[in-house]
């Protein structure tokens, strides 16, 4: 990809768990936009290294195995 390409004024949130093995290619289809962002729910392998190596930011989130009640509309 052309890196003098202009960034696109985009947010790209991208959730993650343990996705090492396709993470490269999800940051490298993205790499245009303004910031990207990787929610991170507790990787235990290189993921968060990853991000990171692609200028992503990574913000740690704590999922407790459910869905929110909102997401199901109760």
């Amino acid at each position: 990809m052309n890196s003098n390409l202009p960034k696109i004024p985009v947010s790209v949130l991208i959730p993650a768990r343990n996705e090492e093995a396709n993470l490269p290619a999800c940051l490298a289809s993205v790499a245009r936009a303004d910031e990207v962002f990787i929610v991170d729910s507790q990787s235990s392998d290189r993921s968060i290294e990853i991000a990171e190596n692609y200028g992503a930011k990574v913000v740690q989130f704590q999922f407790n195995g459910r869905w929110p009640k909102r997401k199901t509309g109760h």
